[in-house]
C-alpha cells in the first residue's frame, strides 16, 4: 500500500456543479515546503474536480485513505462559497470510514473567523492561523511527537478542554526565501485533470 507523508486536500466549494478553473497557490507552497523538509505528498483538489454524487464521494475517501497518510491538511476556501462546510462534511466522511487510517488532521487557509468552533465541533488535531513557517513547524512538531504549546500560529484543544492559540511568527519580509510553489496540476495526464479547461494561477501579492 502507497504510504504519503502528508496528504494536501482542498474541498469543493458548493454542493453543486461548479468547476474551480485554476490549481490553489496555497497548495502549491505546501507542497513546496513539504519538499524542502523531504516528506512525500500527494494533493487531492476537489474544488478541480468536485464530488457530484455519492459514488465520487466514497471514490475520494477511498483514494485518500489509500495513501497510509501520517497528515491530513485541509486547505479551506473562505465565505462566500461552501468550503468550509464541504471541508467539514469531507472530514466526517473520512473518519466515518471503517478500515480507514488514524491520521493527524489539520486545516490550513482561511482560519480567522471561527477558528475555535472548527477546534471545538471537529476531530482536528490543529488549525493553522499562520502561514508556511507555521505550518512546517506543525507537521515535524505532529510527526516527532512534541508539545504543540512550542508550535507558533497554531489553534488546538489544550489538557484542560479549552482552545489554545499560540502567536504567529512575524510576517515575511523577504518573500523570496520561500520556494516557487509546485505547479500540481500542469503535470496530469488530460483524463485525470476532469477540468472543463485552465488558467494559471499567479500570485503577485500576498493576501485576497
Amino acid at each position: 500500500m502507497e504510504q504519503i507523508d502528508v496528504v494536501l486536500i482542498r474541498a469543493q466549494e458548493h454542493d453543486y456543479e461548479y468547476r474551480q478553473w485554476h490549481e490553489d497557490v496555497r497548495l502549491g507552497y505546501l507542497a513546496s515546503m513539504l519538499d524542502r523538509q523531504g516528506l512525500s505528498w500527494r494533493v487531492f483538489d476537489y474544488a478541480l474536480r468536485p464530488l457530484l454524487n455519492e459514488a465520487e464521494f466514497s471514490r475520494a475517501v477511498r483514494e485518500i485513505i489509500a495513501c497510509s497518510p501520517q497528515t491530513c491538511v485541509f486547505v479551506m476556501e473562505k465565505y462566500p462559497t461552501n468550503s468550509p462546510f464541504m471541508t467539514c462534511d469531507l472530514i466526517s466522511r473520512l473518519l466515518a470510514s471503517p478500515g480507514g487510517p488514524d491520521p493527524y488532521l489539520v486545516i490550513y487557509g482561511i482560519t480567522a473567523v471561527g477558528t475555535e468552533r472548527l477546534v471545538r465541533d471537529l476531530p482536528l488535531n490543529a488549525v493553522v492561523t499562520g502561514e508556511e513557517r507555521e505550518f512546517v513547524a506543525l507537521i515535524n512538531a505532529l510527526r516527532d511527537g512534541t508539545s504543540l504549546s512550542n508550535v507558533p500560529g497554531i489553534a488546538f484543544m489544550g489538557a484542560d478542554g479549552t482552545v489554545t492559540k499560540t502567536r504567529p511568527l512575524p510576517l515575511l519580509s523577504d518573500l523570496d526565501v520561500l520556494p516557487n510553489p509546485t505547479r500540481y496540476f500542469f503535470d496530469l495526464p488530460l483524463e485525470e485533470q476532469r477540468t472543463r479547461g485552465y488558467v494559471a494561477g499567479l500570485l503577485a501579492s500576498r493576501g485576497c
